[in-house]
């Protein structure tokens, strides 16, 4: 099972949002495994420009490979991808409030044939999460390492996309400013939220005499089925650093693959 018995409404939501969310595909440098999965990631949007994001440490930054994110669920293509920015390792205030990465994707290079991809703009998503926070049903969406597998011989990414539902639980100031936790009602019989990092919090808002909608709260960085806790990035930083991180760029060499891969299957 990958996602917990929810609402019929919730989750029509979520299934028409969810393929925002894909895996994080890697280059290994190995010649008979030559990609791997760790983590997850999203793409939103912000003022006409598409951005990619992760957790930092799903990245590796102390051993940079190439990414290679899938267009959409099935598709052979990569996302044509160019800058990226994040807090280098050791930096003054490096905690877990700045364990996140912005990949930016190249526009110029985007063909009919990303049409499929899908997106959370971040210009319609004004509603403000923490002012709901204590009513609203709280969701994760991403890819579990222990349900990923690459298949060479059939040249098929198998990363089944999971969803782990709870409540919020409390800001976690000993992480870093902006750091929160969710708890979790169902793991899914799972042995590890290994590969849940980048993936990104949403939360269920009812308000009343309004539409209820799926609100964008935060970046998952990391979490235990044994301790029954997620700990999440709070989307105002993810907003701050959209506005901020826009010139210049710290790119990585070497962090980005536009070409084509595995098609992936949801």
């Amino acid at each position: 099972m990958n996602r917990p018995t929810l609402d019929p409404v919730v989750n029509a939501a979520v299934t028409a949002f969810e393929q925002v969310v894909q895996p994080l595909v890697f280059e290994t440098g190995i010649a008979e495994f030559p990609l791997g999965i760790w983590g997850s990631v999203f793409m939103i949007g912000h003022r006409g420009r598409c951005f990619i994001v992760t957790a930092r440490h799903s990245l590796r930054p102390d051993s940079l490979r190439p990414i290679c994110i899938p267009a959409g669920d099935a598709s052979p293509d990569l996302l044509p991808l160019k800058d990226a920015w994040f807090v280098p390792v050791g930096r003054l205030l490096d905690d877990d409030s700045t364990d996140f990465v912005l990949v930016e994707v190249d526009r110029k290079r985007l063909h009919r044939r990303h049409g499929q991809s899908r997106l959370l703009n971040l210009d319609q998503h004004s509603l403000d999460w923490i002012e709901h926070r204590d009513t609203s049903q709280f969701l994760l969406i991403g890819f579990p390492e222990e349900r990923c597998a690459i298949h060479y011989d059939k040249d098929l990414i198998d990363a089944q996309r999971t969803i782990l539902a709870g409540r919020y639980a409390r800001q976690e100031r000993a992480m870093g400013a902006g750091v929160f936790s969710m708890t979790i009602d169902d793991t899914l019989g799972m042995q590890s939220f290994s590969g849940f990092s980048g993936g990104p919090v949403m939360c269920w808002v009812r308000r009343l005499g309004l539409q209820p909608q799926l609100v964008f709260c935060g970046i998952a960085i990391r979490g235990t089925p044994a301790s029954g806790l997620v700990y999440f990035i709070g989307a105002g930083t993810l907003y701050n650093a959209v506005e901020v991180w826009g010139s210049p760029p710290l790119h990585p060499k070497g962090i980005t693959r536009p070409a084509e891969g595995p098609r992936h299957q949801g």
